[in-house]
């Protein structure tokens, strides 16, 4: 947990019956990991089941699909299992989800699972988990994806907190171009979240599941129902339009669960959290219906400019928002660009009172953390010139030199190759 703390046993309750907001739950995810006192009571709550989502993956139900040797399993959904798989024939390690078995006697959801595959397919885009297969082997319906090593944003803000601005920009533009391919393509993914995205070593942040989400939908839970049927999407980051038809939003509602990531990334919560949205009915009745907590509350350095996007693209009406995710796109790189701009003028990780931004250096990351800050590190860095200028210190501009100041510069290095040449001995 953030402050060091056990999490209490109705906690560990709530988690083990998976009833804790998405943030909650990854958090006691990765204090599960190194508290072994919390694990034996989670076992013991459970009676005796096993730990859900744990580092330590359970065994494959199959050693192997046709070419496919089945490694660990990753994990588990409402669609079915993700597996690690070795590619016998090309030698290399993929990601293989198999629908579970009650998706698999549902002829519509095989049809649409087919459907949807055949979409998915088409897509070549870097920010886009790529499908390489899919098929039926003996009844078994199986999807194999590319491998990303890395993590989700979840887990990220799990570990290191609320992001710097400049990274949380850059990671949504990265997910925005990608939502921006799949809309161009008349695809919608219908359940956009910190969870789905996610950041490969070399600082590449990928979508995950686009086009199984069609027809994932939330569980069993009668709350979380409506009079038009299913509901699809995650209560935390549901557009509002979303939960009374899900089957007719359009790119709008993925824009929107867009910028409730990013308001996740900055603030290291979904917008709705509280006593007072402890249901999933709850979080999406405040979707509808209540104004979300300015950004700037809760994060102050972040840039007005920044806040007025996301308010924009958190707009309840989704004539209010951006029509296309290359606008949020935009708007994020250049949030960015100016988030380390403006870190660049500070000076040891001290406050810039003209700009009221922090440095990078600001204690965000602790000394544990290394290989998230280079991933991240990596993610902001720039994508031309391949370096950094130094800027003027007098105002961030670059300014010339006057004719005064070039001559003396140039005395003094006619003055100082003279010398070289006198201890060398050379002068005549």
């Amino acid at each position: 947990m953030p402050d060091g703390r056990c999490p209490s046993h109705d906690e560990l309750a709530d988690y083990l019956a998976k009833a804790l907001a998405e943030d909650v739950a990854a958090r006691i995810r990765a204090h599960l990991d190194a508290c072994a006192e919390c694990r034996g009571t989670l076992e013991a709550l459970g009676h005796g089941r096993r730990l859900p989502s744990m580092s330590a993956a359970d065994a494959p139900v199959f050693e192997s699909l046709g070419e496919y040797e089945l490694v660990e399993k990753l994990g588990a959904g409402g669609m079915g299992t993700v597996y690690k798989a070795w590619h016998t024939e090309l030698e290399r390690m993929v990601a293989l989800k198999v629908l579970s078995e009650d998706q698999m006697q549902d002829q519509r959801a095989v049809a649409r699972f087919r459907r949807e595959m055949k979409a998915v397919g088409r897509f070549d885009h870097p920010n886009i988990v790529r499908a390489h297969d899919a098929r039926e082997i003996d009844g078994t319906y199986f999807l194999v994806m590319e491998y990303v090593d890395g993590m989700d944003l979840a887990e990220l803000v799990a570990r290191v907190g609320p992001l710097p601005v400049a990274d949380a920009c850059h990671l949504v533009r990265q997910a925005a171009l990608g939502l921006q391919c799949a809309a161009e393509h008349g695809m919608v993914h219908r359940d956009i979240k910190p969870s789905n995205l996610i950041l490969a070593a070399d600082g590449q942040l990928k979508i995950l599941d686009l086009g199984l989400a069609r027809i994932h939908t939330v569980g069993p839970v009668a709350e979380a129902m409506t009079a038009v049927g299913q509901v699809m999407g995650t209560p935390d980051y549901m557009a509002p339009e979303q939960v009374s038809d899900s089957h007719a939003v359009d790119i709008r509602a993925d824009v929107y669960s867009l910028g409730c990531t990013l308001y996740m990334l900055l603030a290291g919560h979904p917008p709705f959290v509280g006593s007072q949205y402890s249901t999933a009915l709850e979080k999406m009745i405040a979707h509808s219906r209540d104004p979300v907590p300015p950004i700037r509350r809760i994060r102050p350095e972040v840039p007005k400019q920044l806040a007025t996007v996301l308010e924009r693209t958190l707009a309840k009406s989704p004539d209010q928002r951006p029509t296309r995710p290359g606008q949020l796109a935009a708007a994020s790189g250049a949030a960015a660009h100016a988030a380390r701009r403006s870190a660049r003028r500070c000076r040891g990780g001290h406050r810039d009172r003209r700009r009221g931004d922090h440095a990078p250096d600001s204690g965000v990351f602790g000394p544990t953390d290394r290989t998230v800050r280079a991933s991240l590190g990596r993610a902001a860095g720039h994508s031309r010139g391949g370096g950094t200028r130094r800027a003027h210190p007098g105002g961030g501009r670059f300014r010339r030199k006057s004719r005064r100041q070039r001559q003396s510069a140039n005395r003094r290095h006619r003055q100082n190759q003279r010398g070289k040449e006198q201890r060398k001995g050379g002068w005549e």
